[in-house]
């Protein structure tokens, strides 16, 4: 038989353990409160704006979507399918862009080939969309590559014939009919965009 005095000997210390463990959960509540107080939820519009901002653009090449999505959106803006761009015979002529205007990028171009297989080279004029929506002329030096394994295929523009390359466009397909270049699949700023040979 037990004696109470060793029975309110274990109750106390029962009791002042459970107390020293109901101390240490204040003390836990009151930091996580504390912690919970100091953290600031992030504004949602500011982190889409920096992934926007962090995020390269979709013509630089490095931002491409896999290749089931880019042959999705290539279809989708240009009505062309990937299938390789192997050579550039039959490039020489004018070509519109279909569809809505990037700023900077090209809405009309007249191209004349001095090289067109496989590597093209020649010299252009034509017009482009200003950052303020108007159209403006320009001339200079274009040339193309076709699929690289390093890069891709690619279309520059030298726009003041200064020797170095303005404007890098990837061609993401290409059209040809009976010896000509009938469009070019280009991969503009936010999506791909066709210019598309014209006969006016």
């Amino acid at each position: 038989m037990t004696s109470g005095a060793t029975v309110r000997k274990y109750a106390l210390g029962c009791t002042a353990s459970a107390m020293q463990r109901r101390g240490v959960m204040k003390l836990l509540l009151v930091a996580l409160l504390v912690t919970a107080a100091c953290v600031t939820e992030s504004d949602p519009d500011d982190a889409v704006a920096q992934e926007i901002e962090s995020s390269p653009a979709f013509g630089d090449g490095d931002n491409f979507p896999p290749e089931e999505e880019l042959a999705r959106l290539v279809l989708q803006y240009c009505g062309m399918t990937r299938d390789g761009v192997t050579t550039y015979k039959g490039l020489t002529g004018t070509y519109q862009r279909l569809g809505l205007t990037g700023s900077t990028e090209p809405v009309r171009l007249k191209l004349l080939a001095t090289q067109d297989n496989p590597d093209a080279r020649g010299t252009f004029t034509g017009t482009y969309r200003t950052a303020n929506g108007s159209t403006a002329p320009y001339a200079g030096r274009f040339a193309a590559i076709p699929d690289n394994p390093a890069i891709g295929a690619a279309f520059v523009l030298d726009t003041n014939s200064d020797g170095e390359n303005d404007k890098l466009y990837f061609v993401l397909a290409i059209r040809r009919s009976f010896g000509q270049v009938r469009g070019l699949c280009l991969a503009g700023a936010e999506h791909p965009f066709l210019m598309s040979r014209t006969y006016f």
